[in-house]
């Protein structure tokens, strides 16, 4: 399924990229700046940064957060497994 150097693509499968890859992704998908997802989840915009660019592995509570305020599974955004959460609320995005 994963290949060498995957990177985000339209042929990469979210699963096969990192952590912070899929963060970025779903927050763009979402319409959402660091500022914004930050307060939503109750994490500094920085901390979600650092977590998408790959020099900070998160804490437990902290992806659970996150994950929530996207609408996405924790268990998703840490790992890939299952298929991407490409159903986001409409109503959570204001759209």
């Amino acid at each position: 399924m994963c290949g060498r150097g995957t990177r985000l693509g339209v042929t990469t499968p979210m699963a096969c990229l990192g952590m912070g890859a899929r963060l970025f992704a779903v927050r763009q998908a979402a319409g959402l700046g660091l500022i914004k997802l930050g307060k939503l989840a109750g994490v500094s915009h920085s901390t979600i940064g650092d977590i998408e660019k790959g020099r900070q592995l998160p804490a437990v509570d902290t992806v659970e957060r996150i994950a929530r305020a996207l609408k996405v599974r924790a268990s998703w955004l840490a790992f890939g497994g299952g298929s991407d959460p490409w159903i986001i609320s409409q109503s959570i995005l204001g759209r």
